[in-house]
């Protein structure tokens, strides 16, 4: 089975590399950023993260992934998305709550 997995790896890697390679004009110039072989479109982005395409534009349309031209996804603020996950919201009120709740739990456990 993992043989199989990795046949289909390298079928995908080298799909892309020759899709970039294809796509790439014949100069490129120094002020395209990034440059074009670091930028994925989203269905390439989806399988970098095993994930669904609609996944990738989920992620784009709540601002975690920065949208590019078409819709694509720049690699390297994927492999960062994917190493740190979304930016955590703290409902302060929600989490003073809980402390509130969690202390008065301790304090009568105390007293009984």
């Amino acid at each position: 089975m993992v043989v199989n997995g990795m046949a289909a790896l390298e079928e995908f890697i080298e799909h892309v590399v020759r899709r970039v390679l294809a796509e790439r004009p014949r100069e490129v110039s120094a002020e395209l950023s990034p440059p074009l072989a670091d930028v994925l479109t989203q269905a390439e982005a989806a399988v970098v993260a095993h994930v669904s395409v609609s996944t990738i534009r989920e992620w784009q349309g709540k601002g975690y992934l920065p949208k590019g031209h078409q819709g694509r996804v720049e690699r390297a603020a994927l492999m960062r998305f994917l190493a740190e996950g979304p930016p955590m919201k703290i409902d302060e009120t929600s989490a003073d709550a809980k402390a509130a709740a969690i202390l008065a739990r301790k304090r009568g456990g105390r007293r009984g």
